[in-house]
């Protein structure tokens, strides 16, 4: 939730204000991060942890390409439309805009966000569920987790 917050805080930072969907003004850059941080720790932690062993379950934790291709197929078209939508409607609400608007959010940016979501996190799960040792998925899940971030602010 930490790094996802910070990562918002220092996108917004470098990308000029009128990219972003949100309009937030630089004394709420802070207060943004905290909400996409917050949203971050339901969402990415537990919903992300709870779908992951539920994948697990389901699938398996075979390497087959099968299971593999099964598994990021799954991943991006259950998991992510769900995660995306909650960032994408939660974090305009927590800073104060309207469900109404919120809705609009979530409408505007969902296509580019899935198309963020499958340019970083599909390669990501192909590669990792064959060839990156458990111990090294956390450390590389958190630099793309605010890579991600960066990206998905601009649209939340």
């Amino acid at each position: 939730a930490v790094l996802r917050g910070g990562a918002d805080v220092v996108g917004r930072s470098l990308i000029p204000a009128e990219a972003y969907a949100l309009d937030v003004e630089a004394t709420n850059v802070y207060v943004h991060g905290a909400a996409l941080g917050f949203v971050a720790l339901f969402v990415s932690g537990v919903g992300c942890a709870s779908w992951q062993r539920l994948l697990e379950a389901s699938a398996g934790s075979e390497t087959t390409p099968e299971i593999i291709v099964l598994k990021c197929t799954a991943d991006y078209f259950i998991w992510a439309p769900i995660a995306n939508t909650l960032y994408l409607v939660l974090v305009p609400l927590l800073m104060g805009q309207t469900p109404a608007a919120a809705f609009q959010i979530m409408l505007d940016g969902f296509g580019a966000v899935s198309l963020l979501e499958l340019c970083i996190w599909t390669p990501y799960n192909l590669l990792s569920f064959r060839f990156l040792p458990l111990e090294l998925r956390p450390p590389t899940q958190s630099a793309l987790a605010a890579l991600f971030t960066i990206g998905l602010s601009l649209y939340c």
